[in-house]
């Protein structure tokens, strides 16, 4: 069980943050009808799949990801890991998803707990190389939306 799994079970808002980033990714336009999405966490995953989209399970092993160079249309996860390895670990999942397409991350701005502060995850976005950043507020949880471009 990961992380997000546990908050959902626990009641801690991982479904909504996982909701929030389906709702992201926007509507299906991929060859058969569906955006191939990696989903960094099963909660991700599961809302992806409601969404309509094809979720590609994935996890981040010593800073990799074991897909392919730019196999997908987005990458969804939530959290960021530690600020001194977080642009690298963007810039590596860029590199899983096609020019154009979208890394979507979630992170906490409600009571319980913080994230990074919004101007630093634009920061960090930027120094991974990705352009058009956006921010939303949903429920407790900042989105942050770049695109990749190469």
């Amino acid at each position: 069980m990961n992380v997000d799994d546990l908050a959902l079970a626990l009641g801690l808002g991982a479904a909504r943050g996982a909701k929030a980033l389906a709702r992201a990714v926007g509507s299906a336009a991929g060859v058969d009808g569906k955006r191939r999405v990696v989903a960094l966490g099963d909660a991700i995953a599961r809302a992806l799949e409601q969404a309509g989209h094809e979720p590609l399970r994935a996890r981040m092993e010593r800073g990799r990801l074991s897909l392919e160079d730019s196999s997908a249309d987005a990458l969804c996860a939530s959290g960021l890991p530690d600020l001194s390895v977080a642009s690298d670990v963007l810039r590596e999942c860029a590199r899983v998803v096609k020019s154009g397409g979208r890394i979507i991350m979630a992170t906490s701005a409600g009571l319980v707990g913080r994230g990074p502060e919004r101007h630093v995850l634009t920061a960090l976005f930027m120094h991974a190389g990705l352009v058009g950043i956006e921010q939303q507020l949903a429920r407790g949880t900042a989105i942050t939306i770049g695109r990749v471009q190469r």
